[in-house]
């Protein structure tokens, strides 16, 4: 007799000895891309590597979000009711989905499922897209699941979370149900639909907070509103980014998936669209002070917000990179 992969993922004690990579990442970014510094020059406000059988990593990566997201109290009747910016069940069906699909094989165990905390939303990636008859416009239909690795589902059905953490009952239904949860947790917060991305070689999930305006899924993959086209491609709207300012459309072309477009979205009273709304009326590149001067932010906060702009080719600067002489303009 000798353990399988799903039987030492599910119930091992330290199933990285023998699949070092088959673990998972936790990562605060300070800002919206993984190109911003904090004000202290940090790259990382928490990076952790989180090990041990499926069960009591997703129970860690819980313990590690709770000490990063922010919570909002309110009293209703007698008790106070707290509130964090991301719900639970969203962000931990959503880790046991990518542990439990991601690909196991030996080249996708070079890989660890990422779950990436930026300052407007969370990213879980797991290694291997989607397989066997699910696509992404099947995601949230009840009833519907085409696990990869059946074996480790249904272990994971019949296993219960590690005492001494806050998650009870089993790991998993396996039942279909799991990204219905997360768009009904989502929605119950009044938050918009997950994004969801197949890519070839690994699947995307991203939770954006309440209010905040998410980009279109590259390749019209965007699990939202739709706002035109058809087939192959199309332009798609995360649900809640409507009422957001649409800054800017591309097109282009991909032998995979036809014609996409790429909608940039900003949400209201971000200092990245206050500054594209200065900017739109400006009659000449502006530079940093004279932003910081119009908007009242300071000099880190313009910084930023401009890197974040430059990052998603919205804004472009002239002149050099470093010093008074530097100037920002739309890119047109």
């Amino acid at each position: 007799m000798r353990p399988t992969l799903a039987g030492l993922m599910a119930l091992g004690r330290f199933p990285q000895r023998y699949f070092p990579r088959a673990c998972l990442s936790f990562t605060v970014i300070p800002g919206t891309s993984k190109a911003d510094v904090s004000a202290e020059g940090l790259r990382f406000l928490d990076s952790r590597e989180i090990v041990g059988p499926i069960p009591v990593m997703i129970s860690e990566l819980m313990v590690a979000l709770r000490r990063n997201v922010r919570v909002s109290s309110k009293v209703e009747g007698a008790f106070r009711i707290d509130r964090p910016e991301y719900p639970e069940t969203a962000v931990r069906e959503a880790v046991a989905n990518a542990l439990m699909h991601r690909d196991y094989s030996p080249d996708g165990c070079t890989s660890q499922v990422q779950v990436t905390m930026y300052d407007d939303r969370i990213e879980i990636l797991s290694p291997g897209g989607l397989c066997r008859a699910m696509t992404v416009d099947r995601l949230g239909e009840l009833g519907v699941s085409f696990p990869r690795n059946q074996a480790l589902a249904n272990i994971l059905r019949a296993t219960s979370y590690a005492e001494g953490f806050a998650e009870v009952g089993s790991v998993v239904e396996n039942k279909g149900t799991g990204y219905f949860q997360i768009r009904a947790s989502l929605r119950e917060a009044n938050m918009s639909e997950p994004v969801a991305i197949d890519h070839i070689t690994a699947f995307e999930v991203a939770l954006y907070k309440a209010g905040v305006g998410a980009e279109a899924g590259r390749f019209g993959f965007g699990l939202g509103e739709r706002a035109g086209g058809g087939g192959r491609g199309g332009v798609w709207l995360p649900e809640g980014a409507a009422g957001g300012k649409i800054v800017r459309s591309v097109t282009e072309w991909s032998d995979e998936t036809g014609r996409f477009h790429i909608i940039h979205v900003l949400a209201p009273g971000t200092v990245e669209c206050d500054i594209v709304d200065f900017l739109e009326e400006a009659p000449a590149p502006v530079s940093s002070r004279i932003l910081m001067d119009a908007l009242g932010k300071s000099k880190a906060t313009i910084s930023r917000a401009l890197n974040r702009l430059m990052d998603k080719s919205l804004v472009e600067r002239l002149g050099p990179s470093r010093g008074p002489g530097a100037v920002y303009r739309l890119v047109q």
